[in-house]
């Protein structure tokens, strides 16, 4: 996979890898207990498919719903869930798809007032994995995946007998947990818009060159103190705000973030938190480019860490910071440029 993220003065590129104290595999992603979610669910960028929708089911007392809400669910009058379609109204066409960069293994919970099924597949290989049970049962499926590279791994719901027997009823999911291998990079699961590849960025009104010269990117939040009218900030493919050519080309990439200072002592920080980042040691590298390099700083802090480094040369450069992050904690990425002398 393709290492996201750039930044020029700071030229900021930013993936992450992590590389875990625990013996088995990391958890990257879990869902949560959907059913008692109280609408708090929201969808990932990397879900994907047609024909589902998160929403609520009632208690029906007419069925098996006054045992199988509280003593499955753990709710007693309103469930939430992942409902998938049946799929005997499109054949093919109704799915859940998590777009990974990686996958040891998934683990996916699911139920139905009907007997259902949930195969698992994936685009990389054919391997399948059906578990069915029979009406206001969970299906538990716990599925070996293996796949270093990046992999679309597919949830479709079944009837009850067998993988290919199609569901005539609505499959309600409550519960997926996404496991990778230590050290995997996970970039895309953890970092929004890491490589600058999205055009739609936010102008900072009245703000740098033109009073339109300092943008804030998709994903990410910018602190610039003091306003300068010769200052900019822009997600460029290799020109500045006035149109001019840069000295640098993107790297691993098209685009990346473009800061530069100009008279006043001054500086711009783009940063981005990131949440459930797994406990333990982690590591997040930044590619970055600066002419003036002890002006450029890239910091990671938590609870636990505050680490910073700058570049030393005037090219692009690679900067690692290896991290720890506590269960729960909140780790923050940021890249500084800084014009300290006034240059």
């Amino acid at each position: 996979m393709k290492r996201p993220t750039k930044l020029l003065m700071a030229l900021l590129a930013l993936f992450i890898a992590l590389p875990s104290l625990k013996a088995g595999n990391v958890q990257v992603y879990n869902t949560g207990d959907i059913p008692t979610s109280a609408g708090s669910f929201t969808a990932p960028d990397f879900f994907g498919g047609a024909g589902w929708n998160y929403k609520t089911r009632t208690l029906d007392p007419a069925k098996k719903d006054t045992v199988f809400f509280p003593e499955v669910l753990g709710v007693t009058d309103v469930a939430y869930g992942i409902e998938i379609s049946k799929t005997s109204e499109d054949p093919g066409n109704i799915f859940l798809s998590l777009d990974l960069p990686s996958c040891d293994s998934i683990y996916i919970e699911g139920w139905g007032t009907g007997g259902r099924g949930i195969m698992v597949t994936n685009n990389v290989n054919t391997d399948t994995t059906w578990v069915g049970a029979s009406s206001y049962t969970l299906i538990k499926v716990p599925v070996k995946v293996d796949i270093d590279s990046p992999v679309q791994v597919k949830i479709t719901p079944t009837g009850s007998n067998d993988a290919y027997t199609l569901s005539t009823g609505g499959t309600w999911i409550t519960r997926i947990i996404v496991f990778t291998k230590e050290g995997s990079e996970v970039t895309q699961l953890f970092i929004t818009n890491p490589g600058f590849e999205s055009d739609s960025s936010a102008v900072i009104p009245g703000a740098g060159k033109g009073e339109n010269g300092v943008y804030i990117p998709e994903g990410w939040a910018i602190d610039y103190p003091t306003n300068d009218v010769n200052d900019q900030g822009l997600v460029s493919s290799g020109l500045d705000v006035d149109g001019n050519a840069l000295a640098l080309a993107a790297q691993e990439g098209t685009q990346f973030y473009y800061s530069r200072l100009r008279w006043a002592a001054n500086l711009i920080t783009l940063k981005q938190e990131l949440t459930n980042v797994p406990a333990g040691y982690n590591l997040v590298s930044f590619k970055v480019a600066s002419p003036d390099g002890n002006k450029a700083i890239l910091g990671v802090s938590t609870n636990v860490d505050t680490l910073t480094a700058s570049p030393v040369g005037t090219g692009w450069e690679n900067i690692d910071l290896v991290f720890v992050v506590e269960e729960g904690d909140v780790a923050s990425i940021s890249a500084t440029a800084s014009s300290l002398s006034g240059a």
